[in-house]
């Protein structure tokens, strides 16, 4: 017990579909399926939290830390960072009260830091709750598309004219587009990711070996299609039969999130086979009954700009950390050794060339 909390950890797979099954506001990174992936990928283990209050109301808070550590070292997240968003699951909506006996429970656990990502909807309670002192908070920027009226509606209305014109020329290009979830689209989609992630390599002036070692495992994929079946959707776009572009979806209630993306940019570029794919996925997500449509955060402005030809708008979803280690600290300082290492690696090239 916590105050008039009781506390269940792991939450109880039961109880947490229950949960979701009568909450509007959870999308896919808050389900049982998402955390299994996370856990089968390697690294993770559930730590998920389900709270009873005094009124026998029950909600859970999906987390994961790391395995093989001990908890005094380790961070509880909800979620990493490479593993979307968490926040509280409940049957009604969540209110601030619920967040402040949240961090209070959160504040004495044994671990080294806390994140919390929450998303959608419940920010508001999050931001209305405000954080212990000792919480930092930042806000990235997303961009979401608000698929209110349907397709029709976000074609004429939202999606930019350069967005549409593009799109028209990907169909004049004889583009395919399939999608999938079976292991045939996942390999696919892997020999791509390792091909983009190899002419990045190069325009970054890194070492190809490298950047490869340092690329997500092809497990990771087959762990979130593995588990998420049909939510997950690979979607595939080919030029005479080979892939050039593509990019997954995953969908759980009236959230659909654009999670992953990847091309071979000589062949996918001029024929504008990226604006194809999203074409195709945002269509979906509203046939399916899809209110939003979360592009992500974007790591530069051409990205942010290409999401917000789609009507994309931005918005705040806070970060919120606890370290009761220098863990931020350490992570900024890595962060720095490594840009200092790219750095020097392009000037060596330069001068060698």
């Amino acid at each position: 017990m916590v105050g008039n909390l009781k506390v269940v950890s792991p939450a109880p797979r039961r109880v947490w579909r229950e949960l979701l099954a009568s909450d509007a506001e959870a999308n896919v990174y808050q389900t049982p399926a998402w955390i299994d992936a996370v856990c089968a990928a390697g690294g993770y283990q559930d730590s998920s939290r389900l709270y009873v209050t005094a009124a026998g109301e029950q909600l859970v808070l999906p987390m994961v830390r790391r395995t093989g550590m001990p908890q005094v070292l380790t961070v509880e997240e909800s979620l990493p960072a490479s593993w979307g968003t968490g926040g509280l699951v409940a049957t009604r909506t969540v209110r601030s009260e619920d967040i402040m006996a949240v961090w209070r429970d959160l504040l004495t656990q044994r671990a080294a830091g806390i994140r919390i990502r929450p998303e959608n909807l419940t920010v508001a309670a999050w931001d209305a709750a405000q954080a212990p002192a000792s919480v930092r908070v930042e806000r990235p920027i997303k961009d979401v598309i608000d698929l209110d009226g349907g397709f029709e509606n976000v074609w004429a209305e939202r999606f930019k004219g350069k967005a549409r014109t593009a799109v028209r020329k990907a169909e004049r290009a004889g583009l395919v587009v399939e999608w999938g979830s079976s292991d045939r689209f996942v390999r696919e989609y892997y020999d791509l990711y390792r091909g983009w992630t190899s002419r990045r390599a190069g325009e970054q002036g890194l070492p190809k070996s490298l950047m490869l070692r340092r690329a997500e495992p092809l497990r990771k994929y087959q762990a979130v299609a593995e588990k998420l079946g049909v939510a997950c959707r690979i979607w595939i776009a080919r030029l005479d039969e080979e892939p050039i572009a593509a990019i997954i979806t995953l969908i759980h209630g009236v959230y659909a999130n654009y999670w992953r993306a990847c091309s071979n940019k000589e062949l996918s570029g001029p024929v504008c086979a990226n604006h194809l794919l999203q074409r195709f996925a945002i269509e979906y997500s509203c046939k399916a009954g899809c209110r939003y449509y979360n592009m992500g955060w974007s790591p530069t402005a051409s990205v942010a700009a290409f999401k917000r030809s789609f009507g994309a708008l931005p918005r705040q979803f806070p970060l919120y950390t606890f370290d009761r280690l220098p863990l931020t600290q350490m992570e900024d300082f890595r962060s720095g050794l490594a840009r200092s290492a790219k750095r020097f690696l392009k000037h060596c090239r330069a001068k060698v060339g």
